[in-house]
């Protein structure tokens, strides 16, 4: 930690290795250049509540192991291009029409907060090299379809607090949905419960569900060096789980009951069961109301 807010701090380099934490409250200036490695021991994250200023490049890695395997990704500088992953297949997807686009142009900039997906044929690192995102950032979200899907992203080099985050969207609901590599199968989070983490990683890609049309924001106050490497979960009482496994794959879901929620959809504590077409010999579980699948039901 850089302490206090009148402290200034000056350096040649930075390089913050695999799974390291820094918090900069003071003022950080690197003459040469900054370095956020990334690899099998885990994420470099950085939050600067003060200033960081760089001299050389900015440089931000991400590691991706499970492989073949698609994975929903975000970008964390504010001026990077889809030529970071040619040869590999990168999407966008398009709410209004429930398509996923196929991005080919590698001239096409990389959306800060927007979420893409990521088909990686082996394991490797990722370099982003450019203007680290900070501050606030928003990105519109649509509600075109029944559920209003929107892939969103962690624009930022440290973890989200999504129960920070989803207070402050009143334009979705309080679900977030991760998409788990290894198994095609989408993990979803709400209020302390579900298969998902209340933290999201630097850079990860994940769903929404937007309850109307607005805008999706988050900011510096929000951000979190925990969850960088790991996923973590609540336990609550009156809480059922019940989980289906099969072909070496399984799923779960979760019903809890509270008197002050209702049968209908909540989206305070209620998220949607969003299904995967991934990978066919995935078993998928999920309760049903009013004709609505839930993944997490209260």
């Amino acid at each position: 930690v850089i302490p206090s807010n009148k402290a200034v701090y000056s350096i040649s380099s930075l390089t913050l290795g695999q799974g390291a934490a820094l918090t900069v409250n003071g003022t950080l200036n690197i003459a040469k250049n900054l370095l956020l490695q990334s690899g099998v021991a885990g994420t470099g994250s950085l939050i600067d509540n003060g200033t960081v200023t760089v001299g050389g490049n900015t440089t931000i890695e991400r590691y991706y192991a499970a492989s073949p395997a698609w994975h929903l990704i975000s970008s964390p500088i504010s001026n990077g291009l889809a030529e970071i992953y040619n040869g590999m297949y990168l999407q966008g997807y398009n709410e209004p029409t429930a398509q996923w686009i196929d991005i080919i142009n590698p001239a096409d900039p990389l959306v800060p907060a927007q979420g893409y997906a990521l088909w990686n044929a082996v394991p490797g690192t990722y370099q982003y090299i450019g203007s680290r995102n900070t501050g606030n950032v928003s990105i519109p979200v649509t509600n075109g379809q029944q559920y209003g899907w929107n892939l969103l992203g962690n624009p930022y080099p440290s973890s989200l607090d999504w129960n920070l985050v989803a207070a402050s969207n009143p334009a979705i609901n309080g679900a977030v949905y991760y998409l788990e590599a290894a198994t095609g199968n989408y993990k979803s989070y709400n209020g302390g419960m579900g298969g998902g983490s209340q933290y999201v990683p630097p850079m990860q890609g994940f769903f929404v569900s937007a309850a109307n049309a607005g805008t999706f924001q988050v900011n510096n106050t929000m951000r979190t060096h925990l969850g960088q490497n790991n996923y973590y979960k609540s336990d609550f009482e009156n809480l059922l789980v019940l989980k289906a496994e099969g072909n070496d794959y399984s799923d779960a879901t979760y019903l809890r009951f509270d008197e002050l929620a209702t049968a209908a959809f909540d989206g305070q504590y209620d998220a949607y069961k969003l299904l995967s077409d991934f990978n066919e010999e995935l078993p998928q579980i999920y309760t049903r109301s009013s004709d609505v699948n839930f993944s997490i039901n209260v």
